[in-house]
């Protein structure tokens, strides 16, 4: 038995063992290390599946424990060797081990686990979809704007939806579906509709004449990053920096008619990829003077208002327009926040 144990060099495995479990040094071998861990779970208080789940993730199962560890389990050693409580604490593990792995559980523990996160949040995810559901909002930005929700959040919930419900994650998709067709038509509509302001100077109001206000008010993207979105919904390829975005984008929805249009944007600057957008409270800091007159803040509030229901990019321009025809009374806000436009 010395012999043996000198073989495989026991002294020292015992050794470094006693130390490393009684703190005397920091790190041991890999495997005694990851012995010492599996010890400490199969003692705690954990959960049987949290204990499956964990001691399968450092122990790699049973055959590899047998192959890992046979210089333990294989000798008897002399009574206060520290390697004796080891290999009865060792065989314990093995036992549970085969157990778990006879009854299929550690993929079932793996499984549960894993998705843990997903459980506990799986009644926002399924608030929140239903929500995107019912949204009228075309993008999906608008609508985490609306709910105060970032992307990486909403497509953790996205996650959640195609791994527990699938009757969530097919409302997902026919949701993005729909919005995808949606803002290909309006895309579409939009240009149609602005280049027939240019070219007869009607809009489809009765009565109001097109201008660079309506222009920007037909605009089908609200940003930069919308604009990136909708050429990546009709999938032009090689889009480019913001600028060539519009031209390929307005090329490949009407393309007899772009020249057209493209040059009454660059001509009047309606679009500007220098230009910047405003918020609500940029709007209400800044100072506009027209006219010798300083618009007052009712004023600001009637600006923000035309433009939340118009849906009007918030270039600084279209600001900067708005507020002109709010001080010229083109434009009249009522009590019930009804828009009130002045006919030609």
């Amino acid at each position: 038995m010395e012999a043996a144990e000198r073989k495989y060099n026991y002294d020292s495995l015992s050794t470094t063992l006693d130390k490393w479990l009684n703190g005397k040094t920091k790190k041991g071998s890999t495997k005694i290390e990851n012995l010492y861990k599996a010890i400490e779970i199969y003692e705690s208080d954990e959960s049987t599946i949290k204990k499956i789940y964990e001691l399968s993730k450092i122990l790699k199962g049973s055959e590899k424990i047998l192959n890992d560890y046979s210089n333990i389990l294989m000798y008897q050693y002399n009574e206060g060797n520290p390697l004796n409580g080891c290999k009865s604490k060792l065989l314990d593990i093995l036992s549970f081990m085969e157990s778990a792995e006879k009854k299929n559980l550690v993929s079932t523990a793996k499984d549960l686990i894993e998705h843990q996160d997903y459980f506990e949040n799986y009644p926002y995810a399924r608030y929140f979809i239903e929500r995107y559901r019912e949204s009228d909002a075309l993008f999906t930005k608008d609508f985490l704007k609306e709910e105060g929700l970032d992307k990486s959040t909403f497509d953790y919930f996205k996650d959640i939806a195609l791994e527990l419900d699938e009757y969530l994650a097919i409302i997902c998709r026919e949701k993005e579906m729909e919005s995808l067709r949606e803002r290909k038509f309006q895309t579409r509509q939009k240009l149609l509709e602005m280049y027939k302001g240019i070219t007869t100077g009607e809009t489809s109001i009765e009565g109001l004449k097109f201008d660079e206000l309506e222009c920007f008010n037909l605009l089908p993207f609200k940003d930069n990053d919308t604009l990136a979105e909708l050429v990546n919904d009709f999938e032009i390829p090689k889009a480019g920096p913001v600028e060539v975005k519009l031209k390929k984008l307005v090329r490949h929805v009407v393309p007899d008619k772009a020249e057209t249009i493209l040059n009454y944007l660059y001509e009047h600057k309606i679009f500007n990829p220098l230009d910047s957008q405003m918020s609500d409270s940029d709007i209400r800091k800044t100072k506009y003077i027209i006219g010798g007159k300083e618009l007052t803040s009712e004023d600001m509030e009637n600006v923000i208002t035309y433009m939340n229901k118009r849906n009007t990019p918030r270039y600084t321009k279209a600001v900067s327009l708005v507020c002109r025809k709010i001080a010229n009374g083109d434009i009249q806000i009522d009590e019930e926040k009804r828009i009130r436009m002045k006919r030609k």
